[in-house]
C-alpha cells in the first residue's frame, strides 16, 4: 500500500516511545509501522490490529476506524500499516492516536503518539461525528419512556397511510398541461417524423455499419506474443519482454549445522533491510538458563545461499547454514470499489385532477414518444458524423489515425525504426550475458566481482592498521638495566656464557644455570626446598611510539601517556547524519546506550526528541556505518590508533613515528626531569604525509574501479 507519503515507524516494544507524524490536509498518508523486541524483528502473522484516535477535547471517547481496507497485516508479518484518508478527519489541529496488536491473550499498545495537522491549500476536513454511546436499557427502570419501538413506529405508518382516502380521478396532469391536453415531439423531449439524419452511408454502407480494417485501408489487428517465442512473427508485449529479463528467486528454507551441537537451539536468520546484513539469531543454555541472542553476520548479499555465525557464552558455538534456490514468482492484486445506500420519499397530498385520461391512458401516466407518434429524445442516429464528416462519407487509414501496415526486422538493428519479430528478439536476448552478482566485500573462495564500496573499505582498513605495531625506544639507543634485585636477598646473580650459557644464581654455595637471553627482566632456580627469584628494570625507556618510519625529527618527552598505561587505542572522526524522513530533523546526537537489560547499542537523538536505536548491528561499539530502513544513515571514518588514554592532543595516523637511530641523535635533548614518555612527529609533517598517503589510495582505487568496470 506504499504511496510517496509513506510514513515508516520503528517500534521498540522494550520501552514506551511516542511516534509524532506532520500531515497535511487532504493527504492520503500509510502508516507503515515494524514493530522490533530489543532489535529483532517480531513476526505479527495471525495478530489482529485496531486503530484509534482522538482531537483534545474528546475526554475519554475515541473515534475507532473500522474502514475496510485502512488497517492491514502484511502477508509476511513484517508491518502493519493504517491507511490515514481525509475523510477521517475531523478537523481537529491534533490528534492523539494507538494502534493495538493482539493475539491469544498477548497484547500491545507500544505503537502511540500524535498527529498534527498541517493547512493544505485546497481542501476543507470532512464531518465526522462523535462515536455514539449505546445504552443497555436493561439495567434502568423506564417509566413513560419518551420514545416508540421500531415496531410501533412501522405500525403507525402503515395506519396512516390507509386513511389517506383513494383519488377519484386518475390523472391530475400532463407535461404541465391541464384540460383538453394536445401533445407534440418537443413537449415529450422527442425528435419529429420528418428528423433526417446527418450521415447516410459509411463507405458506401448504409443501416447498422460495420467497418473492418480493409474497409479504411488500415492495419489489420496485430496478435502479440506474451513471451518471446521462437519461430514467432508476431511483436512481443511491454510486459512479456520485461518479464524475460527479470528474474524473482524463490528459496527454501535455512538448514542450520551447530559446532558443538549442544547448549544451542531454535537457530533462524532473516536478512535486515535496516543493517544490510543477514542476522542469525538462536536459544544458548548458559548456567541452565535460556538466553535469546542474535549475532549480525558479515554477509550482506540478501540473495546469499550459505551463511556462518559465532556465538559466544561459556563455550563458542560455530553456526552454519545452507538453502536452495528453488522457485521464481509474480503476483499481483485486484480490488473493487463500493457503492452507497440509496434514499426514498413518502407520498404527499393529492390535488383536485383537471384531466380524467391522455391518449386513453388513466392512473400515473407517463407518455412516451411512440405514444404521440413521434421519436424518442435518446434516439442517436446510426452514425451521426465520421471524423467530422457527414453525407457519403469514404474514409481512409489516415482519416481514422490507423497504423499504416506494418515492417518488421528479423533482429535488432541499427538506425531502424521498424518494430522487431518476437524470435528476433528472443535470438538477440539468448546471446546475452546472464546478470553478474557483485559481492559487496572481498569474499574467500568467491569468483564474483567485488563492488568498488567494497574495495575501498577494505583498503581503507589496510591503511589503518598495517604498521599498528609497538616499538620500545631507549635514551642512548640500546637498554641499560637496574642492578638484580634477589629474594631471598643474600643470592647472587652473575653471567658466564661459557659454562652456563648465560645468566646464573648461587645460593647457599650452590650455582645453577637459569636463562640465555642477555636482556632478561626475571629469573628463578630451585635449590631443594628454595626457590630463588631475580629482577631488574630497564632503566633508560624513552617512551613507546607505533609502525617503523625513520625520517621523523622527534618532540619533547611527556605529550602523551606513561608506559604503565601504554595501549592501542582506536581513534574516529564525529558521526555525519544522513537523513531520508521528515520524522528524523536536526540537531542529531550520536550515543552509545546500555538499557535495563544490559544490551548496548548506539541510538540517534533526533532535534524531535524521537529516538531511533539502531539493532542489532548497532550493537557493534566500533562501526563505522549504521542504517534504519532508509529513514536516516550515520557515517565515521576510522583514523587509526593512538598510544595511552589522553583526548586533548593532536592525532597522528599509524606509521609516522621515529626509529631507535633518531631516537639516539636527540636523546640528549630529552630533559632530564621528563618520565619514560612517547616521541610524536609534529602536525605539519604528518598532515604531509597523511594527504600523499591518501592520494596513493585513490589512485589504486581508480585503478581498480577501471579493472572492474
Amino acid at each position: 500500500m506504499a504511496t510517496i507519503n509513506t510514513k515508516i515507524i520503528r517500534v521498540e516494544t522494550s520501552v514506551a516511545r511516542p511516534a509524532d507524524i506532520q500531515i497535511f490536509r487532504g493527504e492520503m498518508v500509510p502508516i507503515e509501522l515494524r514493530l522490533t523486541n530489543y532489535g529483532q524483528r517480531l513476526d505479527l502473522t495471525g495478530y489482529t490490529a485496531e486503530a484509534y484516535y482522538q482531537s483534545p477535547d474528546m475526554g475519554d471517547s475515541w473515534y475507532k476506524d473500522d474502514t475496510a481496507g485502512h488497517l492491514v497485516i502484511d502477508e509476511s508479518g513484517e508491518y502493519v500499516t493504517w491507511l490515514w484518508t481525509p475523510d477521517i478527519d475531523a478537523g481537529a489541529d491534533k490528534y492523539k492516536w494507538f494502534v493495538r496488536v493482539y493475539k491469544d491473550g498477548d497484547d500491545s499498545y507500544r505503537a502511540f503518539g500524535q498527529i498534527e495537522m498541517l493547512g493544505s491549500p485546497s481542501l476543507n476536513p470532512g464531518v465526522v461525528p462523535i462515536p455514539k454511546v449505546v445504552l443497555d436499557f436493561s439495567k434502568y427502570d423506564v417509566v413513560n419512556a419518551p420514545y416508540y419501538t421500531k415496531e410501533e413506529t412501522d405500525d403507525a405508518i402503515e395506519d396512516a397511510i390507509s386513511e389517506i382516502p383513494e383519488p377519484d380521478y386518475p390523472v391530475t396532469s400532463v407535461n404541465g398541461k391541464t384540460g383538453a391536453v394536445t401533445l407534440t415531439a418537443s413537449d415529450v423531449g422527442a425528435l419529429p417524423n420528418s428528423y433526417t439524419a446527418p450521415v447516410t452511408s459509411v463507405n458506401g454502407k448504409t443501416g447498422i455499419v460495420t467497418l473492418t480494417a480493409s474497409d479504411v485501408g488500415a492495419q489489420t489487428p496485430l496478435t502479440f506474443d506474451n513471451a518471446p517465442t521462437a519461430n514467432s512473427s508476431n511483436p512481443v508485449t511491454s510486459d512479456g519482454i520485461n518479464t524475460a529479463i527479470t528474474v524473482n528467486d524463490s528459496f527454501s528454507e535455512w538448514t542450520f549445522t551447530a559446532t558443538p551441537s549442544t547448549g544451542i537451539s531454535n537457530i533462524s536468520a532473516f536478512y535486515s533491510e535496516m543493517e544490510s546484513c543477514w542476522i542469525v539469531s538462536a536459544t544458548l543454555t548458559i548456567d541452565g538458563q535460556s538466553i535469546p541472542a542474535a549475532v549480525p553476520t558479515d554477509n550482506y548479499d540478501p540473495d546469499t545461499l550459505s551463511l556462518t555465525a559465532t556465538f559466544q557464552g561459556q563455550e563458542t558455538w560455530v553456526v552454519s547454514g545452507t538453502r536452495e534456490l528453488v522457485a521464481r514468482i509474480i503476483g499481483n492484486q485486484i480490488s473493487k470499489p463500493l457503492q452507497p445506500a440509496g434514499d426514498y420519499a413518502l407520498k404527499s397530498d393529492i390535488p383536485t385532477p383537471p384531466v380524467t385520461s391522455v391518449n386513453s391512458k388513466t392512473g400515473a401516466v407517463v407518455l412516451t414518444a411512440s405514444d404521440v407518434g413521434a421519436l424518442p429524445s435518446t434516439y442517436v442516429a446510426p452514425v451521426a458524423s465520421v471524423n467530422g464528416k457527414t453525407g457519403a462519407v469514404t474514409l481512409t487509414a489516415s482519416d481514422v489515425g490507423a497504423q499504416t501496415p506494418l515492417t518488421f526486422d528479423n533482429a535488432p538493428t541499427a538506425s531502424s525504426t521498424n518494430p522487431v519479430t518476437s524470435d528476433g528478439i528472443y535470438t538477440a536476448l539468448s546471446s546475452k550475458q546472464d546478470t553478474l552478482t557483485f559481492d559487496n566485500i572481498p569474499t574467500a573462495n568467491s569468483n564474483n566481482p567485488v563492488k568498488s564500496s567494497g574495495i575501498k573499505t577494505a583498503l581503507d582498513g589496510k591503511a589503518s592498521t598495517a604498521d599498528a605495531t609497538l616499538t620500545t625506544y631507549y635514551s642512548g639507543g640500546t637498554p641499560t638495566y637496574s642492578e638484580w634485585v634477589c629474594d631471598p636477598p643474600e643470592a647472587e646473580v652473575g653471567w658466564d656464557a661459557g659454562q652456563f650459557n648465560g645468566w646464573y644464581i648461587t645460593y647457599d654455595g650452590t650455582t645453577t644455570g637459569t636463562d640465555s637471553d642477555p636482556d632478561a627482566l626475571s629469573l628463578s632456580a630451585n635449590f631443594g626446598a628454595v626457590t630463588v627469584t631475580a629482577t631488574r628494570t630497564i632503566t633508560n625507556v624513552v617512551g613507546y611510539v607505533l609502525g617503523s618510519q625513520t625520517e621523523m625529527p622527534l618532540q619533547p618527552a611527556g605529550d602523551y601517556a606513561a608506559s604503565s598505561s601504554v595501549e592501542l587505542v582506536k581513534q574516529f572522526t564525529a558521526w555525519t547524519v544522513t537523513s531520508h524522513s521528515s520524522s528524523v530533523v536536526p540537531p542529531y546526537t550520536m550515543a552509545w546506550e546500555t538499557d535495563g537489560n544490559g544490551y548496548s547499542y548506539w541510538v540517534l537523538h533526533c532535534g524531535n526528541d524521537t529516538s531511533w536505536a539502531f539493532n542489532p548491528a548497532g550493537m557493534n561499539h566500533d562501526a563505522t556505518y549504521l542504517s534504519t530502513d532508509d529513514i536516516a544513515t550515520c557515517e565515521r571514518t576510522f583514523t587509526g590508533y593512538v598510544l595511552g588514554n589522553q583526548t586533548d592532543k593532536e592525532l597522528q595516523a599509524a606509521g609516522d613515528y621515529a626509529s631507535a637511530s633518531s631516537v639516539t641523535a636527540i636523546a640528549d635533548k630529552i630533559p632530564a626531569a621528563a618520565t619514560s614518555q612517547n616521541q610524536l612527529a609534529d602536525k605539519a609533517w604528518v598532515t604531509s604525509q597523511i594527504s600523499a598517503t591518501v592520494g596513493n589510495i585513490n589512485s589504486i582505487l581508480d585503478s581498480i574501479n577501471g579493472e572492474v568496470l
